[in-house]
């Protein structure tokens, strides 16, 4: 009931946020999704991520490898409102890097790799987008390397 399995990761649900979750985190995830783009050397201290908020409303083990489910962030931080943004958000971030990907191969890449991490950006929480963010650029370096392989024949290291 806390918890839903997929692919052999255990995920806090959206029914175990809205069936345990005893207090609304205010946008503390969106904080926390920020400071996942700072490298650790940099800044030290984070603010704490939906996923502990809803450890230690539950007294769980912060080691116990759960995620926190995309839906389960929004509604933890927003409540019933916050699961609307949270799907218009991820709608808008797809349906224009689709747009742009009928345009242009480049963009097809971006969207490729995209949509290669989705399954484990849906289980990150607020925080995936680092993850989105990541695997496009990936997915345009690959691009870059295939298409313009011919531009670095050239170059002896």
């Amino acid at each position: 009931d806390v918890v839903v399995t997929g692919e052999g990761h255990y995920t806090f649900s959206l029914n175990a946020v809205m069936k345990y979750g005893k207090e609304r985190f205010n946008g503390g995830s969106l904080k926390h999704a920020l400071f996942v783009f700072i490298p650790s050397f940099i800044v030290k201290e984070r603010p704490i991520s939906g996923y502990d908020f809803m450890v230690d409303q539950l007294i769980l083990d912060k080691f116990t490898g759960f995620g926190m489910h995309y839906s389960s962030d929004w509604y933890l931080n927003f409540g019933f409102l916050g699961i609307i943004v949270g799907a218009l958000v991820l709608g808008l971030i797809f349906g224009g890097i689709y747009r742009l990907s009928l345009k242009s191969q480049g963009w097809r890449f971006v969207l490729a790799g995209m949509i290669g991490i989705l399954p484990l950006f849906l289980r990150d929480g607020m925080a995936g987008y680092k993850n989105l963010v990541y695997y496009g650029i990936f997915g345009a370096i690959i691009y870059f390397l295939i298409y313009f392989k011919d531009s670095f024949s050239g170059i002896k290291l």
